[in-house]
């Protein structure tokens, strides 16, 4: 899928890395005659991926202390700069009750891949479960990214 092929860092982004290898019969022609093309052929062009990721959907586990974060596609967590991950008890933007992540938390799991996982600073953790009514279900947990 593609989400798969986006997470291969250097497939797709230039001729020189991008190559398809095709089975013996993996398709044939209007008489029945299979392709017999063995040698992987070079891509003859690369369209970039300019569409940016969007944040999908979060779970925020207390019991486990995570943060689940599930992009529109496939990204570098290695890039994600967890001081900009902000919880706000009400959706409008930077009003009532907001807590920013501190440096602490940690980006575990895969690197290139749809869903990243946060394991929450033990500061950023305790902050959160006492700043009520922040977080305290799912209709006073709201999250912005920037």
């Amino acid at each position: 899928d593609l989400n798969s092929l986006k997470a291969m860092k250097y497939l797709g982004v230039s001729v020189n890395y991008t190559f398809v290898s095709l089975p013996l019969g993996f398709v044939s022609d209007y008489v029945g005659n299979p392709i017999n093309q063995t040698v992987p052929l070079e891509a003859s062009g690369i369209v970039p991926d300019v569409t940016s990721p969007s944040l999908v959907s979060f779970v925020l586990d207390f019991n486990t202390g995570t943060l689940l974060l599930t992009f529109s596609e496939t990204v570098n967590a290695s890039t994600l700069d967890v001081t900009k991950v902000a919880f706000q008890a009400v959706q409008v933007y930077r009003t009532g009750v907001a807590y920013d992540l501190h440096p602490g938390s940690a980006v575990t799991g895969q690197v290139y891949s749809p869903v990243v996982s946060l394991v929450l600073s033990a500061q950023d953790l305790n902050t959160l479960k006492q700043l009520s009514p922040l977080a305290s279900n799912i209709s006073t947990t709201f999250m912005s990214l920037g």
